[in-house]
């Protein structure tokens, strides 16, 4: 995608919160001139939700934002006020497959500069294998960042998000 830029964290602004803006920008230019005009949600749920119509049928698909700024030592905290991602990660093998066509986690290594491969974009049961001891939905848990793998750069991360949102 020509012009694309990776997320830039404004003075005092959440690294999650860069993250999400940069994703909302590029799923709208993923989308930009498809009819009906999809709707793109922040907050749904999931940090962004976007419906679709193709083919005469409504599809969805949803994003998980997170990002690793080194604050914790190589992880990603889940607050215990997010009880929806617990509640998805604990789900059977079978039920995380299902979730496979409809979410993408986005998992940004802040540490990692500029054009590296600092991006995972990985399936709910990738972050389930990622997961810090038991999943349960009454306590914070953490995302151990070295357990992800397949790293990618900005612009192979928009390859994969324009497939996923367009397949």
């Amino acid at each position: 995608m020509p012009g694309a830029r990776e997320p830039q964290r404004a003075e005092g602004q959440k690294w999650e919160e860069a993250l999400q803006e940069a994703m909302v920008r590029e799923v709208g230019a993923t989308l930009a001139g498809i009819r009906p005009e999809p709707v793109v949600l922040q907050g749904f749920g999931l940090d962004i939700a976007v419906f679709m119509e193709r083919g005469g049928l409504t599809t969805v698909r949803f994003l998980e934002l997170k990002a690793y700024s080194g604050q914790r030592p190589r992880s990603v905290q889940v607050c215990k006020g997010e009880r929806y991602q617990q509640r998805l990660i604990a789900c059977t093998p079978q039920q995380l497959a299902m979730q496979d066509r409809l979410i993408r986690w986005i998992v940004w290594d802040t540490t990692r500069q500029d054009g590296e491969a600092r991006y995972a974009f990985v399936t709910s049961a990738d972050i389930r294998h990622a997961w810090r001891g038991t999943v349960r939905g009454d306590k914070e848990h953490n995302i151990n960042i070295d357990k992800l793998t397949g790293w990618i750069d900005w612009p192979t991360l928009l390859v994969e998000l324009r497939a996923f949102l367009l397949d």
